[in-house]
């Protein structure tokens, strides 16, 4: 899978060690299929305590919001994180433009992300039940 052009082309790492530049394309093709595309778009997870899901359907997800391929790991990290219970976390499946997208182990989300398109899961009974 190629990802080249506009967005995809904005280089995020300078290379580690005396590496090569990355660019985003660069690093979602390295990735791919755990990060898909569609429509300009990277389909990703974030977790947040079920506190805070009203905030995010009203202002989007704010700079440095973690993402990740693996809806089971976001519910994992925000939950030890915040020391909740995974029960008490939401997992949002949402589609980040690749201009509101930064690679890295964790990839974030840079700028201001409204979020248009977004379903959440929730742990019940330690499976996840799409809402």
């Amino acid at each position: 899978m190629k990802f080249q052009g506009g967005d995809f082309d904005r280089v995020w790492t300078e290379g580690f060690g005396g590496g090569r530049p990355e660019t985003v394309g660069g690093w979602l093709e390295r990735h791919y299929p755990n990060y898909p595309v569609e429509n300009g778009k990277v389909i990703a997870y974030h977790a947040t305590p079920r506190t805070t899901l009203p905030l995010i359907k009203k202002h989007g997800l704010k700079p440095g919001s973690k993402l990740t391929h693996n809806p089971e790991m976001a519910a994992h990290q925000a939950a030890r994180d915040r020391d909740l219970k995974p029960t008490q976390v939401v997992v949002l499946r949402v589609k980040v433009p690749v201009s509101n997208f930064e690679p890295g182990i964790w990839p974030t989300v840079i700028g201001t992300n409204p979020i248009s398109e977004m379903s959440t899961r929730e742990y019940i009974d330690n499976l996840f039940e799409l809402k």
